[in-house]
């Protein structure tokens, strides 16, 4: 009774229904469970209605896996945001255009929960009249979910709300900085948008080429195609960002651990609390590249980010748990928050879990207790 192969999964007995197909059994199976018909219910409805008398207690199981593999199951969270802690980062940080605390704590969910906040600034800057939009993408596993989140979304709108996009252009930020997880590089994103049901929607992409660390200032002024990258990438109307622990292994800073330890000891000794988009921050605001010997080789850096946010244009920090350790990112998030009292706004708009969220309340909760103030 294998499924993986498509094999049936039915009795030869002939059912009432003599030319139900093993893929209509499936689909039955499926509209039942999603309309919320207990497993039980789907037994005794394939046996009494369908006279499917052989149908076994653990075949609803097996068809949905099947469904699940085939991806014809999708997900929703009926009670999608954590509006309580939402409005007390708002509160202790009210330069913020958007906070969405995501109640999950599934990367994919704050991915699926930030591909749609794009689909909504599109939308609306399609309404205003604008006929193009440029959206940076900096590395990582968050920001690809969200890509690969966002395409799918785009597919699914109508053709007429297609029509009324702008011309989306997707610009590569950074450089791929892990081999073994090739998917990071940013300009690997761009395949996501390529499926022709997305036409008619519009779009481009640019991608960067180089090393993925140089030395601090190599390029400045003398590599005149990556200057002109940089030039493009400072006119960006989106940038999409994600944020790193020092302490977690698994960030891009925390790999330094293993990769260079003498560096990470460096980033730690100077109070680095972890990275925005492979750039190192400190509770004091950005810091030195000379920390490095070669720095992450990125389009922009965090002053690039201030002026964005300070000419209107969105900086998203999406905050998603650890892929591999499930770690949140409190400590990274309340350091951004906290160097906007130092004058660093380096970002505009926050979709993190429930998590995140949760400590981040607390750690703001402590600190205006105490008679501070958060991101004033």
């Amino acid at each position: 009774m294998a499924i993986g192969n498509g094999s049936r999964m039915r009795s030869g007995k002939k059912p009432l229904w003599e030319n139900l197909t093993d893929e209509e059994v499936l689909s039955i199976v499926v509209n039942l469970v999603v309309r919320g018909t207990k497993l039980s219910g789907v037994v005794a409805h394939m046996r009494d209605y369908y006279g499917e008398r052989n149908f076994k207690q653990s075949h609803p199981y097996l068809y949905l896996r099947r469904a699940a593999e085939r991806g014809m199951l999708a997900f929703s969270l009926a009670n999608g945001r954590d509006h309580v802690i939402e409005q007390k980062i708002r509160e202790s940080c009210p330069g913020l255009k958007t906070v969405e605390v995501v109640n999950s704590v599934v990367p994919t969910d704050i991915a699926d929960r930030a591909a749609r906040r794009i689909i909504e600034w599109a939308q609306q800057r399609g309404d205003a009249g604008q006929a193009a939009l440029r959206v940076g993408l900096m590395g990582g596993g968050t920001i690809m979910a969200v890509c690969r989140a966002l395409a799918p979304a785009l597919a699914g709108l109508a053709e007429d709300e297609k029509q009324r996009l702008p011309a989306l252009t997707f610009q590569a930020l950074a450089v791929g900085d892990n081999v073994r997880e090739p998917l990071e590089d940013p300009a690997s994103f761009f395949t996501y948008f390529a499926d022709p049901w997305l036409n008619p929607l519009r779009r481009d992409y640019i991608a960067v080429h180089a090393p993925v660390f140089r030395a601090p200032g190599q390029h400045d002024g003398e590599d005149r195609e990556f200057e002109q990258l940089r030039a493009e990438a400072r006119s960006c109307d989106i940038v999409l960002v994600s944020a790193g622990v020092l302490d977690d292994r698994h960030s891009f800073l925390g790999r330094l651990q293993s990769t260079a330890p003498d560096i990470w000891q460096r980033l730690r000794d100077a109070n680095c609390k972890g990275d925005l988009g492979r750039l190192p921050v400190s509770l004091d605001g950005p810091m030195s590249l000379s920390l490095f010997e070669k720095a992450p080789c990125t389009l922009i850096g965090l002053d690039d980010l201030s002026a964005m946010v300070q000419e209107n244009r969105r900086v998203m920090v999406i905050a998603a748990p650890c892929g591999d350790c499930r770690a949140h990112k409190a400590e990274i998030i309340q350091t951004l928050l906290e160097v906007r009292d130092k004058g660093f706004t380096l970002f505009s708009d926050l979709v993190c879990d429930s998590h995140t969220g949760r400590r981040m309340s607390l750690l703001t909760r402590g600190r205006l207790r105490s008679g501070g103030t958060i991101g004033r």
